[in-house]
């Protein structure tokens, strides 16, 4: 097998080059390399079947019964990494870029796929990931403001004309609010914390020197941003937007308002707490009397 790249080098041929984890489905729905897509030599059971074998007879063992169970796949497992390889070219990474790397890697390039691998595999990310997010965020902005004032819209406008941005919310799955999770997929701790170091790792966008970020609570939903990055946050400069109560309603209204209202009712009934429950279920019932405008106002009595 040819050498293993580094992360910074993967990273630069990944950009142009689809990348494929070969771990389990439950290791990368756990963590994985951004924009990357799964296609497991090991099936979860197979993967514990193996590791089981591995721990009570040895890694020959495990071995033979790894092609036991997976030999019979691997004309399947080439059909599929043709199709996936438009460019006839492929990144390929497993937990530490061994025996399944190379397994995928030699069923690949007897397709005829050209291939390139990560020196030490996703476990060599995940440190660079962890040493990226102990480092202290010395130069940005916070821009802060009301529930509904465009927060993320404006960070998304400014990332595409080339300032350096940290979506938080776009990293959790999760908006920050009761509401913030309704529709939106289930993002690990892990993952979330990939995906912010990844930002500050993979920085060639630098065209600004600071960067931006959204104010936020040390929680956004269930997921909690590193706390050296959550320290320098505490530290940066805010710019706070002022926005009109019946702008940050409409836009409340449109960015809300059409997802199910089960959720939505679940919800609102989440800040009965804060609300007082007589203010609370007056709010359900203007959901369900579709008068969206005011139960949003009485929601933002809450969040202002």
């Amino acid at each position: 097998m040819e050498k293993a790249l580094s992360i910074s080098e993967f990273l630069k041929m990944a950009k142009n080059h689809l990348v494929v984890d070969v771990r389990s489905p439950i290791e990368y729905e756990k963590g994985r390399l951004p924009n990357s897509i799964n296609l497991p030599l090991l099936s979860d059971e197979h993967r514990k079947i193996i590791g089981k074998l591995y721990k009570q007879e040895g890694r020959q063992a495990a071995v033979l019964k790894g092609f036991e169970l997976v030999g019979p796949l691997f004309a399947e497992k080439a059909k599929e990494l043709l199709a996936l390889s438009k460019n006839n070219k492929i990144g390929i990474y497993c937990w530490r870029g061994g025996m399944r790397t190379e397994i995928m890697t030699w069923i690949a390039r007897l397709a005829g796929i050209s291939v390139f691998t990560l020196k030490g595999g996703y476990k060599s990310f995940r440190n660079e990931m962890l040493k990226t997010n102990a480092a202290p965020l010395k130069n940005g902005f916070i821009i802060s403001g009301q529930t509904g004032s465009g927060k993320t819209e404006i960070l998304i406008n400014l990332a595409k004309l080339g300032y350096k941005v940290i979506d938080l919310e776009a990293a959790a799955s999760h908006k920050g609010s009761s509401f913030g999770g309704i529709g939106l997929p289930v993002q690990s701790q892990e993952m979330f914390e990939n995906l912010i170091a990844f930002e500050r790792y993979n920085t060639e966008h630098e065209s600004k020197e600071f960067w931006l970020l959204e104010d936020e609570s040390r929680l956004i939903g269930q997921k909690c941003i590193p706390n050296v990055l959550y320290e320098s946050m505490q530290e940066l400069p805010l710019i706070e937007l002022m926005v009109p109560i019946e702008e940050r309603t409409n836009r409340l209204v449109k960015e809300y308002g059409g997802l199910d209202k089960t959720e939505l009712e679940e919800a609102t009934l989440r800040l009965k707490k804060k609300l007082g429950d007589e203010q609370a279920r007056f709010a359900v019932s203007l959901l369900h009397e579709n008068k969206l405008n005011e139960w949003v106002k009485i929601l933002l009595t809450y969040y202002d």
